[in-house]
């Protein structure tokens, strides 16, 4: 999408660094617009400093890393087809995605509760706008975390 940024001008991307690098204490990320008035408020209602030295040193040592994002993506990749076809194998009507989250729908609107009974947390989402009960998200994992995952689904359910 950024390649169309200067064809466009309600084009906003926004990119953190918190997931791909395991970053996520650190909140560090950028967003690139071609509307310069846009960029000029976002500064006015931003702190006075955007950013700060540790997560600034941070960034500079991730961007060192140009392969771990492509190789990061292709495994993420595989593993989420891989959990998305246990779900649905589990009876379960799942979104496909390109990210590393999951959405997926049941009519056991419990599930997050019987899960967390197994030290295993999922996100409820019938507080996002559109979704209701029984809307799930999960984060793809390691394959060992997603298989554990499934095996608590299909042992609750």
């Amino acid at each position: 999408v950024i390649n169309f940024i200067n064809l466009y001008t309600n084009i906003i991307v926004v990119r953190a660094f918190t997931k791909m690098f395991a970053i996520a204490g650190v909140r560090l990320g950028w967003c690139v617009s071609s509307d310069n008035d846009l960029i000029s408020k976002l500064y006015k209602v931003g702190q006075p400093w955007n950013t700060s030295i540790i997560a600034q040193q941070c960034g500079i040592e991730a961007l060192k890393l140009k392969e771990f994002p492509k190789k990061t993506a292709k495994k993420i990749k595989i593993l989420r087809q891989n959990l998305e076809k246990e779900l649905k194998l589990s009876n379960l009507k799942v979104f496909s995605s390109y990210t590393n989250y999951i959405l997926f729908y049941i009519d056991e609107h419990n599930l997050h509760n019987k899960l967390e009974q197994k030290n295993i947390l999922i996100r409820n989402c019938n507080n996002y706008i559109g979704l209701d009960e029984g809307f799930y998200r999960v984060s793809v994992r390691l394959e060992e975390e997603n298989s554990k995952l499934v095996k608590a689904i299909r042992e609750v359910l």
